[in-house]
């Protein structure tokens, strides 16, 4: 943010004979710090009405949606506008609620088509769905399940990630998608179980013997969304850790896909070939110099603003140093431009995050998502090729004996 002002008080073209002050305020990722802050910045510009001195006219972040609501209650009451730099949430577009709230990210509701656009790309017709259990969670999987489902999509099951640290629930959410006969048998293992994969549809068919000799078939996903924040899942990436969960597609959201924590090595064999979207990337020229040189401690805070700020800012247009429009629409939201994301594995033992396409919604419909299928790599670390010939040559190819731990293969039928 510093570096932001500082360039645009450089630029004479920009805000002639304006310029900008800033008063930081550490929300510490808190609700309570963030209702302080609002009530100080609406305080200030009280006094400064009253007195005439300088005082905050604007607002910048904070890092979260579920921070950014909170305090857009606050400052919405005065039209004081708010601009999100990280907040996502569908919720936020609704300008009867949050009236003074724009935003320089996309809107969820791109993100939410574009996840449901991967998902027709690739056939997916069973999915499961796991959502953080905020607005950010709720909004994001309501609109993916009504396209998905539009889409003739199979949701194979969808569950809820606590907001707090319940070991309890975790093992509940770690038990019922992903290990199916702990649900038939419980805790007990069938005498005898074979696993009939489709990689193509995403659905693995498991067949057991139950006491009489009966055969049971029960599906599993393969394919599941994890629309949820970082911080949020790493309690359950942990469960999946300690339950050796493997096998799986994960599709991610753009708040965890590039998770630094869940690229080491510990957590490979879970998310590797994990697919999703980011935020599109690229080089701020200056930053790097500006870091480097900054002196922490000595910062300015002074400056004026025009009246019927919100009403301009609303009508911004202009392109960025990096080639790309910043405007927002009706609802405070710009277009949506993604980069889609493979984690692959890297060469320390870890996860790399590989660039496979993109996403543009400012694009026809049916050439906003674009992926090179040939750098894909999935989970049992083929690529698209072997990933196809792996099913035309062994429909279901992993059958054992858990008592015996033989392992053979056989030409099964596809369900």
């Amino acid at each position: 943010m510093v570096f932001t002002i500082t360039e645009i008080n450089k630029n004479s073209l920009l805000l002639p004979n304006i310029t900008l002050g800033y008063v930081i305020y550490d929300t510490c990722y808190a609700i309570p710090k963030v209702i302080e802050a609002g009530l100080t910045i609406v305080g200030s510009r009280v006094k400064s009405i009253r007195n005439t001195h300088c005082s905050p006219t604007a607002a910048l972040g904070p890092f979260s949606s579920r921070l950014s609501l909170n305090l857009n209650n606050i400052l919405g009451l005065f039209d004081i506008p708010q601009v999100g730099i990280t907040s996502t949430c569908k919720c936020l577009s609704d300008k009867k609620r949050f009236p003074s709230f724009v935003r320089t990210v996309p809107s969820d509701a791109f993100q939410s088509t574009a996840i449901a656009n991967l998902v027709r790309y690739f056939a997916w017709h069973y999915v499961g769905m796991l959502s953080v259990d905020d607005e950010y969670g709720k909004n994001g999987i309501t609109q993916i399940l009504a396209e998905t489902e539009a889409d003739g999509v199979c949701v194979a099951f969808h569950h809820s990630l606590p907001k707090v640290r319940d070991k309890t629930a975790y093992r509940k959410l770690g038990e019922c998608p992903f290990s199916p006969f702990y649900s038939i048998f419980g805790m007990r293992e069938p005498a005898f179980m074979q696993i009939r994969k489709d990689y193509l549809t995403g659905i693995d068919f498991y067949v057991f013997l139950n006491e009489e000799g009966e055969e049971i078939i029960q599906a599993k996903a393969s394919v599941v969304l994890l629309f949820t924040t970082e911080p949020d899942l790493f309690p359950f990436a942990e469960e999946l850790l300690d339950r050796n969960i493997t096998g799986m597609t994960w599709i991610a959201t753009e708040a965890w896909v590039g998770s630094l924590y869940l690229k080491e090595s510990q957590f490979r064999h879970i998310f590797q070939g994990a697919i999703g979207f980011a935020l599109q990337q690229g080089n701020i020229p200056g930053l790097r110099e500006f870091l480097l040189n900054l002196k922490p401690g000595i910062m300015i805070s002074n400056g004026n603003m025009q009246t019927q700020l919100l009403f301009y800012l609303r009508k911004v247009r202009f392109m960025n140093n990096l080639g790309n429009l910043v405007s927002f629409d009706e609802n405070g939201d710009p277009p949506a431009i993604y980069e889609v994301l493979n984690w692959q594995p890297d060469s320390t033992g870890g996860l790399r995050f590989q660039l496979i396409g993109g996403f543009d919604s400012t694009a026809a419909k049916d050439k906003q998502l674009h992926i090179n299928t040939n750098l894909v790599v999935w989970n049992h670390g083929g690529n698209k090729d072997s990933y196809k010939k792996m099913v035309l040559d062994i429909p279901f190819h992993m059958n054992w004996n858990i008592d015996t731990g033989n392992v053979f293969t056989e030409k099964l039928p596809i369900y």
